[in-house]
């Protein structure tokens, strides 16, 4: 089976629990978090495809330090090094231009996803249908462009933007501050 990979993954907090999803090379890595939300139901019913957040990593199975995961606290960019993590952020991207070389005895994708969470803009919601509404805010839209432009760290979006531009940009990350607090608001 030439156009499908089969790719190794483990939860972030769970990481002894190896599970696979095989699903062809040409979907993207937001068909592969449907796949993963799809084989791992109960883990998350209540959680939104755009709040799951991947890594890929090329980490064996036995890998000692992957049980420092366990704890919430610990980001899987502080646990492993440089060279073996990369956090992916572009959902259009495609698995098979991600996903080259993999080695059955290795971890290739590790998994969180939090309620009510976009992993996008990194914003917790009250609930799901905040969630929602976010997703279709100016502000969700904005920063989901900043990251697919891949700026410079060293250049933030309100850097490019001028005057009315950035007067805008402020105002709609305010409203995604109040939305995801759960302050209801009429129209701004």
């Amino acid at each position: 089976m030439d156009g499908v990979i089969t790719l190794n993954c483990i939860i972030k907090e769970s990481p002894g629990v190896v599970f696979d999803i095989t699903i062809n090379k040409n979907k993207s890595i937001l068909r592969l978090k449907d796949a993963i939300k799809e084989k791992l139901q109960d883990t998350f019913r209540n959680i939104d495809t755009i709040g799951i957040k991947l890594w890929k990593v090329q980490v064996a199975q036995e890998d000692s330090r992957l049980e420092q995961l366990r704890n919430p606290d610990v980001s899987v960019d502080n646990v492993l090094d440089k060279e073996e993590v990369n956090e992916i952020q572009r959902g259009t991207d495609k698995i098979g231009n991600l996903f080259e070389n993999t080695d059955n005895n290795n971890i290739h994708v590790i998994v969180q996803g939090k309620e009510n969470w976009c992993s996008v803009c990194g914003i917790s919601f009250k609930n799901i249908a905040l969630l929602e509404d976010h997703e279709r805010n100016d502000a969700h839209h904005i920063l989901t462009q900043n990251k697919e432009n891949k700026m410079s760290s060293s250049s933030t979006l309100a850097d490019k933007l001028t005057g009315w531009e950035f007067k805008e940009y402020r105002m709609t990350l305010r409203q995604a501050r109040i939305i995801s607090r759960g302050w209801v608001f009429e129209k701004l």
